[in-house]
């Protein structure tokens, strides 16, 4: 019997890694390894995590015939925190709010311990999700903080006596890193 097959194939291990450790079947990798897509950690890609939320809210209260809004501060709490667990972890923690808060509304006191502990507001914390150069990881920083002092400000001068910086100082690092 003539057949027409194809198999997609998923899994979080580094085969490549794997067959040279002799663990996984040289010939199998060959054979399932045509089309690679690579998906990296939601933690590496947070600017998907508030689309997410949102899908998932959708998605979840048509499924439990509830409706409910998420605020921007617990979006922005969500987006803070490390996703260990990926994209099922956000699924699950989306869900577990529709159900459990009392309220229309999900706010930062409806989040999961462990979320607010980690994010602590965003202050004060760095994670470090991969290895880079210092010159790079204090780029991202001093990026994301004047980011966020721009949003908190709402223009440069504000955000300038946020950061305890010269408005000049503020102006030039918005050329580097806001093109």
């Amino acid at each position: 019997i003539k057949t027409d097959v194809r198999i997609i194939v998923a899994t979080n291990r580094n085969l490549e890694e794997m067959v040279k450790d002799g663990v996984f079947r040289e010939d199998l990798y060959y054979r399932i390894n045509v089309v690679s897509i690579d998906i990296p950690d939601l933690r590496e890609r947070k600017e998907d995590i508030p689309l997410l939320i949102r899908h998932f809210m959708v998605e979840n209260q048509k499924k439990h015939g509830i409706t409910k809004e998420i605020s921007k501060a617990a979006i922005q709490r969500m987006c803070e925190y490390n996703w260990t667990g990926n994209v099922r972890e956000l699924q699950n923690i989306v869900e577990m709010l529709i159900v459990t808060a009392r309220t229309s509304v999900i706010d930062t006191e409806h989040l999961p311990e462990k979320i607010n502990i980690q994010s602590n507001n965003g202050i004060g914390i760095v994670t470090i999700n991969k290895m880079a150069s210092l010159k790079e990881a204090l780029e991202e920083t001093e990026k994301k903080l004047i980011k966020r002092a721009l949003e908190e400000g709402g223009n440069h001068k504000d955000a300038s006596e946020l950061l305890g910086v010269d408005r000049s100082t503020i102006t030039k690092k918005v050329k580097k890193y806001f093109p």
